[in-house]
């Protein structure tokens, strides 16, 4: 099991994160490419190698992001829904399934958890804790919490 602590970075161009494993030490970086289109962010290691690219589908309804990483693609869809947030992980099958205030999320694969993602409530700037079972699967659940917390910008 991994955990990982995402903090957005509130005055800068472009959205920003750092993405913090549980001892502290900076794992990932997040940057979002300023006034793109379609909209794109980039995951990097620590170590400068980026690991994963995402990029809004134009075009597309509902709401699609592609996204590459470790020569995969994959593509997260948010699902039409009126109290609580609702996507797919394709090809992967997973479903991601948010409660009403859209702060907690639970990511599965036929009814197993595979992940969930804590929002946290007053913080200065986007905070996350995403607890993920398998190592395997750290870098496409980091994308569906970016693609998740990209669709709740867009709504505000």
């Amino acid at each position: 099991m991994t955990d990982l602590y995402i903090k957005q970075h509130v005055f800068t161009i472009g959205e920003r994160f750092t993405v913090y494993s549980e001892d502290g030490s900076e794992k990932y970086y997040v940057s979002g490419e300023f006034l793109s289109l379609p909209k794109t962010f980039h995951i990097t290691s620590a170590d400068g190698e980026e690991v994963a690219e995402i990029s809004r589908r134009l075009f597309s309804f509902p709401l699609k992001y592609d996204f590459s990483a470790g020569g995969e693609e994959m593509t997260v869809c948010k699902r039409i829904s009126l109290f609580c947030p609702s996507y797919r992980v394709d090809p992967l099958g997973w479903e991601i399934e948010g409660e009403f205030f859209a702060h907690e999320y639970e990511i599965t694969d036929d009814g197993s958890t595979v992940a969930t993602v804590s929002k946290e409530w007053f913080t200065f700037g986007d905070a996350y804790r995403l607890r993920v079972m398998r190592d395997s699967d750290v870098i496409p659940c980091l994308c569906a919490l970016i693609v998740i917390d990209a669709c709740l910008a867009d709504n505000n």
